[in-house]
């Protein structure tokens, strides 16, 4: 009996460490993929980052269209404020 509560409890911390490690990656991703896009103004390089499989471990197949989007139309928004410099 006290052994089955004893693989209860560590598997109970060892999923908790394995989400916690996940969610860190998933931050750190995160943070880098946008260094890319809005401080290096690069949405070739974000675009191509984003086509790693290994980001399908911490990303769902929606979140990884959103940020796909998300460079769109930071290019789009980019090549308006481009156009319109170019005007003034």
């Amino acid at each position: 009996m006290t052994e089955g509560v004893v693989w209860i409890v560590a598997g109970g911390a060892l999923a908790a460490a394995f989400v916690l490690v996940l969610s860190r990656l998933r931050a750190h991703a995160l943070r880098d993929l946008r260094h890319v896009l809005f401080d290096e103004q690069d949405p070739g390089t974000y675009l191509r980052l984003l086509e790693n499989p290994r980001l399908r471990l911490l990303f769902s197949q929606r979140a990884l269209a959103s940020l796909r989007n998300d460079a769109r139309l930071f290019e789009e928004l980019t090549k308006k404020a481009t156009r319109k410099e170019g005007r003034a």
